[in-house]
């Protein structure tokens, strides 16, 4: 089941990244702030039917193409997520499901 539970949860964080957008026109500017809600808002969509509470957080870093981000699941486990805004979604898919593929048991609960 591990096997089929992981494409559940790929193809939940590539729906997630691409239904929940984010000013492509902007990505100059963007803020850790702005990376994170970003994020924070992507993983509220592939966690919304488990009890996994999801908090994203930036990490001070000097300013550069890439924004890393703490992203906490119960108050409990810590990952850090490179986020980097000129990537295509696919990539940013794959890069958010080797971050967080350990926890795809909580993440692929489904509504009858």
């Amino acid at each position: 089941m591990y096997c089929k539970d992981l494409t559940f949860f790929r193809i939940s964080i590539a729906v997630a990244i691409a239904c929940t957008a984010y000013d492509r026109q902007q990505l100059d500017t963007m803020s850790p702030e702005s990376a994170a809600a970003y994020i924070q808002d992507v993983l509220a969509v592939v966690f919304a039917h488990s009890d996994t509470d999801v908090s994203v957080e930036p990490v001070p870093y000097p300013p550069s193409s890439k924004i890393p981000l703490a992203i906490g699941l119960d108050g409990e486990v810590q990952r850090l997520f490179w986020f980097y805004p000129y990537s295509e979604q696919s990539a940013m898919a794959l890069e958010l499901e080797g971050v967080l593929q350990d926890v795809v048991k909580d993440a692929v609960r489904l509504p009858a």
